[in-house]
């Protein structure tokens, strides 16, 4: 089996303890389906898990007719469902039903449109199918290892040869995907496989497209993802270019280029020291403004991105350059936030408390994040908030409250958390909870204070 941590395949199905990572393995799989496992009658049999995300587990598995191996995807959002240990179906509470019920609609449909692509670079979807209250989608199984894998093995970076060759056939999937009105928005080495025939194949499309709003359950990777996936606003072939071009610069160099967030914060950074047409390429690519990258991959790789590049170089020096794109913030604070500034410890909401409940291992999931200056980030998470300083890259302050999303007042002075309990107001001034707001029938998935802090606004799955 493998580990999905270390992703160490070829262990022991008797291990208790990953030999790779030392992750205990039965706390890992816990909520995986286990191997024998039959899906669609008899169609296909679970070998094991290959991975799994906020939304899915994939699974090695069997067509038992064919003798062929696949890869199958469930269905299985970790925030709005649980799977019972005996049948393996997967029970949403009703709260959550209606928001479940749009994500496996998402699912279904967007896998009825990868199917219809029959593209040699993206990942080619044979079945799709309902069962045990979730959906599973039917892939081939892909020989071959992940592009990090082969980046790891090749001491982080790879021949330029190699380099063009995996970001041609990557452009040529992301044209094709494109067409059909898809996103991949989650373009990493992780999810390029390298067939043992050459073919580079794309795969884990749509991830960030089965969320179930525009911010709090996204599928992407922060390091690698556009300022506009980040912040949650209209994404298009300008976003996976952006992610691609982060990619192909860690090819190139062995060394990934700061992230966005890291750029909004202080943008100093441009490729540099590159061949071209490389470095007008990534450039061209890796421009915070998405208005302003090539909204054409195929235009983009075929010149006209460097041809935009070079325009930009050339334009009058007394033109003032757009500003970059801010995270969206619940309102643009005036004076700075001294309070959230000043804040330093650790401290838990109450209802935690009485269940004595210590410090948690793991913040979850990121919700949303509030740039507060250059150098200090609110990030909003599943299990709290926490102040972060990105210069020691540590967080100053923390809060132990479980949350979908947040907001600071105007003056500083106020965070409000919204959650599936509904939205409970902390005193940043003195580190406790004020206030708790209730009557959502769903989970709050989004919070802002007026302009004036005299008001807060919510949004809700129950709409």
């Amino acid at each position: 089996m493998r580990c999905l941590h270390c992703h160490q395949d070829g262990i022991a199905v008797s291990a208790v303890v990953c030999p790779g990572c030392g992750v205990h393995l039965p706390s890992l799989l816990r909520d995986v389906l286990p191997p024998g496992t039959q899906l669609r009658g008899d169609t296909y049999r679970i070998d094991y898990a290959l991975g799994r995300g906020g939304f899915g587990i994939t699974y090695r598995a069997v067509h038992t007719a064919l003798d062929q191996l696949v890869a199958i995807k469930e269905f299985y959002p970790q925030e709005h469902a649980v799977r019972e240990g005996t049948t393996g179906r997967l029970n949403v509470p009703t709260p959550q039903q209606e928001v479940y019920r749009r994500g496996l609609q998402r699912f279904m449909r967007e896998g009825r449109i990868l199917a219809r692509l029959n593209h040699p670079n993206v990942v080619r979807v044979q079945d799709l199918f309902e069962e045990r209250g979730t959906a599973y989608l039917v892939m081939e199984l892909i020989n071959g290892r992940s592009l990090r894998k082969e980046m790891d093995a090749q001491g982080g970076r790879l021949p330029v040869e190699q380099v063009r060759a995996v970001v041609e056939q990557c452009v040529a999937a992301l044209e094709a995907v494109h067409a059909a009105d898809v996103y991949h928005l989650d373009i990493k080495p992780d999810n390029v496989l390298l067939h043992e025939d050459g073919r580079v194949v794309l795969v884990d499309f749509g991830a960030a497209r089965q969320g179930f709003s525009s911010r709090s359950t996204r599928a992407f990777t922060v390091e690698y993802a556009a300022p506009e996936v980040l912040a949650g606003e209209k994404v298009g072939p300008e976003s996976d270019l952006f992610e691609l071009a982060m990619m192909a610069h860690e090819m190139l160099t062995g060394e990934r280029p700061p992230s966005a967030l890291e750029r909004l914060l202080r943008d100093t950074w441009e490729p540099r020291g590159l061949s071209e047409p490389w470095e007008s390429l990534l450039r061209a690519a890796l421009r915070l403004r998405g208005e302003e990258r090539p909204q054409s991959v195929r235009g983009w790789w075929e010149g006209k991105g460097a041809k935009a590049q070079r325009e930009v170089a050339a334009a009058p020096a007394s033109v003032e350059p757009p500003q970059p794109t801010r995270l969206p913030t619940a309102a643009e604070p005036e004076p700075p936030l001294m309070p959230a500034l000043a804040l330093r410890g650790f401290f838990i909401a109450p209802s935690l408390a009485r269940q004595g409940m210590e410090r948690r291992l793991g913040r979850g999931r990121i919700c949303n994040i509030v740039a507060l200056d250059d150098e200090r980030v609110l990030v909003v998470s599943e299990s709290g908030a926490g102040v972060f300083d990105l210069t020691r890259e540590e967080a100053v302050w923390e809060v132990d409250c479980p949350a979908s999303c947040g907001a600071l007042s105007p003056d500083g002075a106020m965070l409000a958390l919204g959650g599936v309990g509904g939205i409970v107001l902390w005193d940043l001034r003195a580190g406790r909870l004020i206030s708790r707001l209730e009557g959502h029938m769903d989970r709050v998935n989004s919070v802002a204070f007026s302009p004036d802090g005299r008001y807060l606004a919510s949004g809700s799955g129950d709409r």
